[in-house]
């Protein structure tokens, strides 16, 4: 079974995950012909964020115990060789500029927070991002799904039409094609203008690379040696 060290994970995925590139410029050229829609592109009427899979993502409706709301869920799964697998899911909801405000720090951590009930996860790291307009947050971490090791990303984007939720799960062995189609995908989320993550959040994951703290999870003292 595969265990992924943390210093590993930031390595690999900080750069991928956080650029702070923008969509290149196209020429008067391109600008002048109809822009086609991208098979794999997720970006709903409505929705301030987008995501980019390699090919069309399956829909799936959710309708949570309790709750009179139904929601569409979006995702995509790719099996490497038998060996590892890339499952990503993403979910955007109608907001309102009041639901923005309440969404501080405190509430999207624990937003993110209660998305670990869906996996066991050993050591994981939280960070939250204000930049006025748009609030953000992560959670990335290792731990097991299933008898494999995992490493698990959670994304939470709020702006003030919308919110929306990404889970990503890089299951299995190493393998060079999943590993690159995992970050190109998480690196391809954004708002429909272009923006990735804010410089002072890769900052903090930048720095976090020489600490070998992290935030334990939850249950971990449960756990057997």
């Amino acid at each position: 079974m595969k265990t992924f060290s943390y210093i590993f994970l930031l390595n690999s995925f900080i750069i991928l995950l956080f650029s702070t590139s923008v969509f290149a410029k196209k020429d008067k050229k391109e600008e002048e012909e109809v822009e086609k829609p991208i098979a794999g592109r997720y970006a709903p009427e409505g929705c301030d964020f987008e995501i980019t899979f390699p090919s069309e993502p399956y829909k799936t409706k959710r309708c949570p115990v309790g709750d009179t709301k139904c929601y569409d869920l979006h995702s995509y799964t790719m099996v490497y060789d038998h060996m590892t697998t890339v499952d990503i899911s993403v979910a955007c909801s109608p907001s309102t500029p009041e639901q923005y405000d309440r969404y501080n720090e405190a509430v999207i951590g624990a937003a993110l927070k209660g998305m670990l009930s869906r996996v066991e996860l050993s050591d994981y790291r939280i960070d939250v991002d204000d930049r006025g307009d748009i609030r953000q947050g992560m959670l990335i971490g290792e731990g097991t799904r299933g008898r494999q090791g995992t490493l698990y990303n959670a994304q939470l984007w709020v702006g003030k039409n919308s919110i929306m939720t990404v889970e990503a799960n890089l299951v299995g062995d190493t393998h060079p094609e999943a590993d690159v189609a995992f970050g190109d995908i998480l690196n391809s989320i954004g708002t429909k203008e272009g923006k990735k993550a804010d410089t002072a959040l890769e900052k903090v994951l930048n720095d976090a690379q020489t600490q070998t703290e992290v935030v334990p999870a939850p249950n971990e003292d449960k756990k057997q040696p």
